[in-house]
Formats: structure tokens, sequence, C-alpha cells
């Protein structure tokens, strides 16, 4: 995976939690899915590999026997709404380190 297309994927994550008045489930399973295709090599550095793993294994841990919403929709919505912002905040996270980006100060 190209280096611009993983950025591309982190951003469209981060627009997905960022840009809809969908809930934070629904907001965070589109995420997911532009997610999907990265896997830890595509990172240089390990730590952001790492946090990449920890995402994903947290948005597909729960199994669907169904097969018919698949483990993403079921995982997220089956998260309270305390452990989707988490998660979600784990993909800013993740946006902002790739990224280079340093969280904005707040002046008072």
């Amino acid at each position: 995976m190209s280096f611009d297309d993983g950025h591309e994927r982190l951003l469209n994550a981060v627009e997905a939690l960022a840009a809809s008045s969908a809930p934070i489930h629904r907001r965070l399973e589109a995420a997911g899915l532009s997610l999907l295709p990265l896997q830890a090599g595509d990172f240089a550095d390990a730590a952001d590999a790492e946090l990449l793993e920890e995402i994903l294994m947290a948005l597909t841990g729960v199994a669907d026997p169904t097969g018919e919403h698949g483990d993403m929709a079921l995982t997220a919505f089956s998260m309270s709404d305390a452990e989707a912002v988490r998660v979600a905040k784990l993909i800013v996270d993740l946006h902002r380190r790739v990224s280079d980006l340093k969280p904005a100060r707040r002046s008072r």
C-alpha cells in the first residue's frame, strides 16, 4: 500500500467520525471500513503499527454467527458509548501521529 493511500484512508476514517450526524457507533463502523485494507506492515514506525492493530482488534472483536452484519458492524454496535469514543480517539491519534500533526493549543 502506498504512503499516500494510507494517509488517505486515515483521513477518510477521521472524516467519517467528524463529518456526520450519525450515532457514534455508525460513524465508527464507517471509519473502520476505511481502515480495513491497512496492515501493520504499512507503517514504518512500530508504535503506529501497534496502534493500528489495537484499533482493528477493537473494531472486529465480535463475530457474527449469522454472517448477516459482518464483524465490524456487530462489534461497533456492541460497544458502550465510552468504548466507541475511546476507539474513535485512537483513530484520530493514529492519523495525527502519521501526519505528524501536533494537537492545537487552546488560547485562554
